[in-house]
């Protein structure tokens, strides 16, 4: 519908045609209603799909069963399950797969499973899903962080509520006077409780609607609510906030409507020291949850930094990545490395098959010379040009580069270390590897020499290990242009590199970027995790200094005579600071000693995504414990002055 406006403006579209960025026409042959927001497939335009193919110009033949790289989605028949369906995929697999001869050749195992559609977003790992896919994971997280915050702001009322209880008393003995019963006060306290949550869900709608564009910008999500057409969210938000008001109320009605009368009209009630603990204990788990969010916020941080600044093995810097796309340029990228080194800015051109950081994987079948297990190993290779070590300066430990001059060069190969370690080689140069390749649909064995090893360099992020890679030589058959240039100029520069493109081959747009950006961007989950860690804290923090804050008026206002004639005996401010202040950094202490074994798993355990990481140290659970003090002393220390 809105590419129908925006093309056609209120023309009938039917017929009309679009002509693609390569010339080729398409007819419009019908108009389906924009998807809906919250689907992940999201197209503006859909092709048929063999025109489609053509577009894309080329890929797995769209007749073979071993074309498998697209997803295909099956509504199945009533009473029909997926289990009853994944029975018959061993024997469809084996009739059309298994049987062919290239499966057989290249040792390839094919597998079939299904997934329902409704939990494509959050719990698929497929790498070919349409859009971007979401993570339960992330949705459990801030899931539980924000129970967290709102389970502090419940201890703050009950804390609250229960200190400022002896004000309450007379009230709850008159009333019980004159009739009243229990079940009517708990009832009354709860309906109290319950009003305030309902007042503030009122202030926390309006807060998410204020808050909401700047939170879509920091977690890269495009959310919105919709009251009216999604009833069960709204009635959900009722829900939560009846439930948090019992929650928070539920203590301080048990507690003030189970005295006698009499007792408390007497004044003979003596509150014992069962309030003091719930309180303390109330402290300390709060203190406990906002250490907790404090030293992951600092290992979050510590680890980015560490990625950010890590050796990868090789240099990204100053270098730009061109995908080279066009029916005729794909088959000349020499003509545009050629003319590409003709600009003055611009130091080195390496033409690739693929580079570091990029996502994309492409594996061949290989077996190794003198290794013990003869079944063929997938690893990942690279197609590259003799300048593509040297631009992107990793090391050639043993042997040498690629040679143009060299004919002998088209059948040979330099490995990584990491392929070094995987045979044991003691010396690797020279050593056989037998890959596969298909010649007029035949796999047929290829031998290749080893002439080189290179330093393991991370071509994947810092979650994953180095894997073995073996780099092929090929100056017409890469996929991608490496550009080392002066970026003092770099605007300047990429304007030329765009004219030098379009005037080769205009039939694809032209686009770029600079390689460290795209690898950077591997890490923007846990940047984003970082910063909402740190408003989370601050969060958490504040609400629970605010709660210290009440506690501490009212421990200084119960105490105030006993202040006074302190200070008639000749104390001093700072001893009466001291005391009013050490029972509550106790209780900070023991929220330490309780938060720093927590901490210290939660971020153990997010570390270990990481194949690449920091050690834990101890002293970021030490400032963690200061920071808690210090905002914890700095509450009080107003009020204790006062």
């Amino acid at each position: 519908e809105s590419k129908a406006r925006k093309f056609f403006g209120d023309e009938n579209p039917i017929g009309k045609i679009i002509e693609a960025d390569n010339g080729k026409k398409y007819a419009v042959s019908c108009v389906i209603e924009d998807w809906p927001a919250n689907s992940h497939i999201n197209y503006g335009i859909i092709s048929s799909f063999v025109s489609l193919y053509q577009l894309n110009r080329g890929g797995p033949p769209v007749d073979s069963w071993l074309g498998i790289n697209y997803p295909s989605y099956l509504k199945l028949a009533d009473g029909y399950s997926p289990e009853d369906l994944e029975k018959e995929f061993p024997a469809i697999i084996e009739k059309y797969i298994n049987s062919h001869p290239m499966t057989k050749q290249f040792d390839v195992e094919v597998s079939f499973s299904l997934q329902a559609i409704k939990d494509i977003h959050l719990y698929s790992e497929f790498s070919f899903d349409d859009g971007d896919g979401g993570s339960m994971t992330t949705v459990l997280l801030y899931s539980a962080i924000g129970i967290f915050i709102l389970l502090i702001a419940c201890i703050n009322f009950m804390n609250l509520s229960t200190a400022r209880s002896v004000n309450r008393l007379r009230e709850v003995g008159i009333r019980k006077v004159i009739g009243a019963y229990r079940k009517q006060l708990i009832g009354q306290f709860l309906a109290e409780s319950v009003l305030l949550s309902l007042i503030s869900l009122i202030l926390a709608v309006t807060l998410a609607e204020i808050l909401l564009p700047e939170f879509n910008l920091l977690i890269n999500q495009s959310l919105k609510i919709s009251y009216f057409d999604n009833w069960p969210l709204t009635l959900s938000f009722f829900g939560l906030a009846i439930l948090v008001g019992i929650i928070a109320g539920s203590y301080p009605a048990f507690y003030l409507s189970k005295f006698k009368p009499v007792t408390i009209l007497k004044g003979k009630l003596k509150l014992g020291s069962g309030s003091a603990f719930f309180r303390n204990f109330l402290v300390v788990f709060q203190f406990v949850i906002s250490i907790v969010l404090i030293a992951g916020t600092l290992v979050v941080f510590q680890q980015l930094d560490y990625v950010k600044n890590a050796d990868l093995g090789f240099e990204s810097d100053q270098v730009y990545v061109v995908p080279i796309r066009g029916d005729y340029i794909d088959n000349h990228p020499d003509i545009f490395k050629n003319e590409l080194v003709k600009i003055a800015a611009i130091s080195q051109v390496s033409l690739t098959s693929n580079y570091p950081g990029s996502g994309a994987r492409s594996i061949t079948p290989m077996r190794f010379e003198g290794f013990d297990n003869d079944e063929p190993q997938t690893i990942q290779d690279y197609v590259v040009d003799q300048n593509f070590f040297e631009m992107l300066e990793i090391p050639i430990l043993v042997g040498r580069n690629f040679d143009p001059e060299n004919s002998a060069d088209k059948s040979a190969v330099i490995i990584n270390e990491a392929i070094v370690k995987t045979t044991a080689w003691d010396n690797p140069i020279g050593k056989k590897i037998i890959t596969k390749d298909v010649i007029n649909g035949e796999a047929v064995d290829i031998p290749v020499t080893v002439i080189g090893v290179v330093k393991d360099f991370n071509f994947e992020s810092l979650h994953n290990d180095i894997d073995p890679l073996i780099f092929k030589f090929g100056e017409k058959e890469n996929g991608w242009a490496l550009i080392k240039m002066n970026v003092d100029d770099a605007e300047n520069v990429i304007d030329q590199v765009e004219l030098v493109y379009s005037e080769i081959d205009n039939s694809w747009p032209f686009s770029g970027y600079f390689m460290s950006s795209r690898f950077e961007r591997q890490y923007q989950d846990e940047l984003r995790l970082g910063k909402t860690f740190i408003y989370f804290t601050v969060l958490a923090i504040f609400i629970a200094a605010l709660g210290l804050f009440g506690l501490a008026s009212f421990i200084a206002e119960q105490r105030s005579k006993e202040i006074g004639i302190r200070k008639i005996l000749g104390s001093s401010v700072q001893s009466i600071i001291q005391k009013l202040s050490v029972n509550f950094l106790k209780l900070v202490l023991i929220a330490s000693i309780i938060a720093i074994p927590v901490s210290w798993y939660l971020m153990d355990k997010w570390l270990q995504s990481f194949s690449y990481k920091i050690d834990l140290s101890w002293w970021v659970f030490v400032l963690a414990v200061i920071f808690a003090l210090i905002i914890a002393f700095g509450t009080i220390l107003f009020q204790s002055l006062k």
